[in-house]
């Protein structure tokens, strides 16, 4: 009995924490429930915007294979608007920047890349614009601002690029001996894929240096 009379005023217990509660409780439901509508719908609503984005990045593309440089870059500029926290907007800034430098407006390209230095959230992405602005720069004959350029965070993956173009700026400015020391440095982390070997080589020996043997390891042809 004595069991049964504790299972009964338990019961009870829970009925009148229930009846207390029970409003408290459906309103913690429904705001769970209109907290997950709500995400449901955010959810859909970004996939609604990457997909609006991608469509008008590949309209820039398909106007820079036109040679529509003019509309590549209005395209480009309303999807910035549109559209700049997602990565379109950064490759489509790039990919006219990158038109810009083969018409030779280095100018025009110089400020698509600064956008995208300034704008993007993506890591990556602002370590590799940088290191194509400062190639920009220097095609401008900015050796000063490019270095800076270069200098304004570590190169993240890019430390043979980012060496190899120190040490063209350097041979631009006559150093010699810092662009040999530059070069060398490049050979060192040559394997990030963005540095061309024999290229490289052909920079060395002009100064008076010797490249050397690739280091034996994984991925390493002997």
């Amino acid at each position: 009995m004595e069991d049964y009379a504790s299972e009964s005023e338990q019961i009870e217990q829970i009925r009148k924490w229930v009846k207390q509660n029970g409003p408290s409780m459906l309103a913690g439901v429904l705001l769970a429930a209109a907290g997950l509508f709500g995400w449901n719908q955010w959810q859909h609503w970004q996939s609604s915007k990457l997909s609006s984005a991608n469509i008008r990045y590949a309209q820039v593309v398909d106007a820079l294979g036109k040679n529509d440089r003019a509309g590549a870059a209005k395209l480009a500029d309303t999807l910035r608007a549109d559209f700049a926290r997602t990565a379109y907007a950064d490759q489509a800034d790039l990919a006219v920047a990158r038109s810009l430098v083969e018409a030779e407006d280095l100018k025009g390209a110089e400020a698509r890349l600064q956008t995208v230095v300034r704008e993007t959230r993506d890591d990556a992405l602002k370590v590799l614009a940088r290191y194509r602005l400062a190639r920009v720069q220097r095609a401008e004959g900015k050796a000063d601002e490019a270095t800076k350029t270069l200098d304004a965070a570590p190169a993240a993956g890019f430390e043979a690029a980012f060496a190899e173009l120190r040490g063209d700026i350097a041979a631009d400015k006559g150093d010699r001996a810092e662009a040999l020391k530059q070069y060398l440095a490049a050979a060192a982390g040559i394997a990030d894929g963005l540095v061309n070997r024999e290229a490289l080589d052909l920079k060395v020996t002009a100064l008076g240096g010797t490249l050397p043997e690739p280091a034996a390891g994984p991925g390493v042809r002997p």
